[in-house]
This record gives structure tokens, sequence and C-alpha cells, in this order.
């Protein structure tokens, strides 16, 4: 699944990503803002502490969608404004099961700050 190639849209599709939001009170909250806004639906929400910066944390996010549909693409637009670093990790049909780990985000995202 992570690669450059992405799986084409099914109708039934699930996107994965890590962001890392700005440090200000609400930021989670605003984040979520742009999915309820374009009416998609959050599957997985993981968050874990970022090895660089103390009380900066990244977040697994996985939702229903495929990142060439417009509402995705506005949503994810959208999203920019409330994250310093927003990493794809790729589209793919529902039925597959995403490959990374919670545990080890900060290795696998390969984020720099």
């Amino acid at each position: 699944m992570i690669g450059y190639d992405s799986e084409q849209p099914t109708g039934r599709d699930k996107t994965s990503m890590i962001v890392q939001l700005r440090n200000r009170p609400g930021s989670l909250l605003s984040a979520l803002e742009p999915f309820r806004k374009h009416k998609i639906n959050l599957t997985h929400i993981d968050s874990r502490p970022t090895k660089s910066e103390r009380w900066e944390y990244l977040f697994f996010i996985e939702f229903e969608g495929h990142v060439q549909e417009d509402r995705v693409q506005v949503a994810l637009t959208d999203l920019e404004e409330f994250c310093t670093h927003i990493k794809l990790l790729g589209s793919y049909p529902e039925e597959e099961t995403c490959r990374v780990s919670p545990t080890r985000i900060s290795e696998q995202a390969a984020i720099e700050t």
C-alpha cells in the first residue's frame, strides 16, 4: 500500500495518513472538522508522541474514501491549515487492511521536523 502507485478508486475505499498537528489548544478538534464538513467517516485514529519534541504528537488517521475523490481532496486541503506535516500512506480497497503498526508510527512516517 505504501508507495508511489495508488490503487484506482473502487467506490469502497479507505485512505491512511499520518499528520502532525500545530501545537495549540483545540487543534485536534479543528483538524477533524474538514472530515465532518465533507461527510467523510473516520474508521481509525491513533496518536503517538514524536521523538523530536515534547508534547508533540503524530496521528495515524484512516478514513472512508479515496484520495482521488473530489470531497477527499477538498477535505485534505482544508486539513493543511491545522497541520505542520501530512503524509498520505495511500488509498486501497476497503477489504484490505492497513499494514502500518500504530506503535511504530514515528518510525514508519519518516517525518522530519
